[in-house]
């Protein structure tokens, strides 16, 4: 049995990617990183194939923050976007605390399982629980102390059961979710003016319900004064 954590360069800056990509994919240099990194985790794939192995392994492709477009760089990317929505209908981006900053793209797949058990779905998870999870895959166990839940049901497509809750930690604050409920508490973000108040006096608490707006345009927290208590204590 093994183990392998791969953290891919590509399409993280400085994107410079390798010759045989340059210009391949007519959408920049940020474009050419991300056909750079599709093929890297090809060969993965490959290589488990041809070793006989993919039939009994897992394989998962995650993320650690959501989406960025303009950091900075002279890599054409905002002007060669088009109408394509980097966070989907999601709300903010990279350091934000709403959903677009926050969720983050989670595929878990095994040769030979079918469609339900090859993506979470709409189950409230978090990358911690990775850990209980293949803990009791393999039979082990796992101390209860430390924040991860087993969810292995939800990974396999045998459950819809996952975190009741979330606290979600950002780059200047956190977040809570409690089943469809989303609160934002008040902070300040140098890189948005909309996540938080650049003078740092903060915009008041947000409530979502992400069910009905996953857009997360309406702060229900003047609304439902009685949910806001609750979820901030």
């Amino acid at each position: 049995p093994f183990f392998l954590y791969y953290g891919l360069h590509q399409p993280h800056v400085p994107r410079v990617p390798n010759e045989r990509f340059v210009g391949k994919s007519g959408m920049g240099p940020r474009g050419d990183v991300i056909l750079e990194a599709d093929w890297c985790v090809d060969q993965f794939l490959k290589e488990l194939d041809k070793l006989g192995l993919a039939e009994n392994t897992i394989v998962i492709l995650t993320s650690d923050n959501g989406p960025v477009l303009d950091d900075g760089y002279q890599d054409d990317a905002v002007e060669l976007v088009g109408d394509h929505k980097i966070a989907g209908p999601l709300r903010g981006g990279k350091t934000s605390m709403f959903d677009g900053g926050t969720r983050i793209p989670f595929m878990l797949g095994m040769v030979g399982q079918d469609e339900t058990g090859a993506f979470f779905g709409d189950t409230l998870s978090k990358c911690g629980v990775i850990l209980a999870s293949f803990a009791s895959l393999l039979g082990q166990t796992y101390p209860d102390k430390v924040d991860s839940e087993n969810t292995l049901d939800a990974f396999l497509g045998k459950s819809k059961k996952g975190r009741k809750e979330l606290v979600i930690e950002g780059m200047f604050n956190y977040a809570y979710r409690q089943g469809d409920w989303a609160l934002i508490p008040p902070y300040y973000n140098p890189y948005s003016k909309e996540d938080g108040d650049f003078i740092g006096l903060g915009y008041g608490y947000k409530l979502y319900n992400l069910k009905s707006d996953i857009g997360q345009q309406k702060n229900l927290a003047e609304k439902y004064p009685k949910k806001l208590g609750e979820l901030i204590n």
